[in-house]
């Protein structure tokens, strides 16, 4: 067996990966743009500080998709179907990106930001449960250290992208280019990823539920609440943009290059890491030293 398949690589996976990517570097180039845009929005209806509005500018995003993806979730295993939702997912997330190039006001972004974790509601619980049927439970960690590594590498890229297409050529494109990326990742999964159903003939008639409780257990629990803590600390970087800029006298690339800079040694660690959890068991162990 080749090391690409003992560390859980396959097609699947790979075709999965680069579109998590591409959509990945999409959305990301907004992370320096957006704090940069907001300073030029006229914003009757919310008269605050530019950091906190640009703060709730990148929240919104956040806080619509962790809503909506367990009743998209739910949705996706009622319905078995899971392909059409990825695609659908990122076709509106595109659109909405493009859409930036079209407000002129604070209030008409934070709608767009909605639609963008509309569409990433949409698109992650359908990916993950393709991405589960496609993947071997004895290197499934692999397999997810993959799909993480290169989603890691989208938040490196695109933030440097951004800045240096916003320094060079304005906002705009800087959105169009976010929106053909995601546009890219949706063609690559149409072409690249079959659709996976799952054999459950007993759960056809059963009822919808938006919420399964046996997966509140502990474990659960507590890895859902590190990852939250750990994806606070990132995002607490971008809104302070323009303070730090202004403080460093530095620009948006330079701030692209400091965001990178974050993500670079995950992208080093994570496939190792999930193939040494699978072929040493110690999840627990890594996944608190990774935390710290």
């Amino acid at each position: 067996m080749s090391i690409w398949k003992q560390i859980g690589g396959n097609r699947v996976v790979l075709a999965l990966s680069f579109a998590r990517m591409a959509d990945g570097i999409g959305n990301s180039i907004l992370f320096v743009v957006i704090p940069l845009y907001v300073s030029k929005l006229a914003s009757p209806d919310f008269p605050l500080p530019e950091t906190v509005r640009a703060g709730i500018l990148i929240s919104v995003f956040g806080i619509v998709a962790g809503i909506m993806q367990p009743f998209f979730g739910g949705l996706v295993d009622r319905l078995n179907r899971r392909k059409p939702f990825v695609i659908g997912g990122l076709l509106l997330m595109a659109a909405a990106t493009a859409g930036f190039t079209l407000t002129d006001r604070y209030l008409y972004t934070l709608v767009i930001r909605a639609v963008q974790g509309l569409g990433v509601a949409i698109t992650v619980p359908a990916s993950m449960a393709i991405l589960t049927n496609a993947t071997r439970r004895e290197s499934r960690g692999g397999s997810m250290g993959i799909f993480s590594t290169f989603r890691v590498m989208s938040l490196a890229i695109g933030p440097l992208l951004g800045g240096a297409i916003h320094d060079y050529f304005g906002f705009d494109a800087t959105f169009f280019t976010g929106a053909g990326l995601i546009v890219l990742s949706a063609v690559l999964v149409l072409f690249w990823v079959a659709e996976v159903r799952a054999i459950t003939p007993e759960r056809a008639h059963a009822s919808f539920r938006m919420f399964d409780r046996r997966v509140f257990s502990g474990d659960m629990l507590a890895l859902g609440f590190a990852v939250f803590v750990m994806a606070t600390s990132f995002a607490m970087i971008a809104p302070l943009e323009q303070a730090l800029n202004a403080r460093l006298n530095e620009g948006a690339i330079a701030f692209g290059f400091a965001f990178s800079a974050l993500m670079v040694t995950r992208i080093l660690v994570q496939i190792p890491m999930g193939y040494i959890s699978d072929r040493r068991g110690r999840k627990r162990l890594i996944v608190g030293g990774l935390l710290l």
